[in-house]
């Protein structure tokens, strides 16, 4: 996976007839760029908001379920209810300075990306994780065919 800067640049060169592999080889770096980093869940503050909603996952599923009940709350009343969650941690990769969207340890970025890349190590979360475990306060397990694996 290339960045689109170097996507552009590679997709020239080949078609200028150079090879894509040797390209790579020899790609220089580009300047730092801003990213956008998810804004913080408003009551967690340390768990990634979904776009446009400022609560993480677990409280956007609590909210919405609240919402569904005849005589719910506001927002606002609802909010001033609501307790954080505990943190997923930041990004196992080091150089990024998001939030982990989930157990497994990576942003939302960088999980979609291993998951790109055929999930070398095989880590896993259990299915339905979030129903059996978030939902119910317990620690969520992560499984591993080859630990070492992912780390890299």
């Amino acid at each position: 996976m290339l960045c689109a800067r170097h996507e552009a640049q590679c997709r020239q060169a080949c078609l200028a007839g150079a090879d894509r592999a040797a390209w790579m080889r020899d790609a220089a770096p580009l300047a730092r760029t801003y990213a956008r980093v998810p804004e913080p869940c408003q009551i967690c503050m340390h768990r990634p908001a979904i776009r446009g909603s400022r609560l993480c996952a677990r409280h956007q599923q609590r909210w919405k379920k609240t919402r569904r009940k005849a005589g719910s709350p506001g927002f606002e009343e609802w909010l001033a209810a609501q307790v954080p969650y505990d943190s997923f941690g930041g990004c196992r990769v080091d150089v990024c300075p998001e939030l982990a969207y989930s157990p497994l340890g990576l942003c939302h970025g960088h999980e979609s990306a291993y998951r790109f890349q055929g999930s070398p190590g095989g880590a896993r979360l259990p299915d339905v994780w979030f129903g059996r475990f978030e939902q119910a306060d317990q620690p969520v397990p992560v499984c591993y065919d080859n630990e070492a694996g992912f780390g890299r």
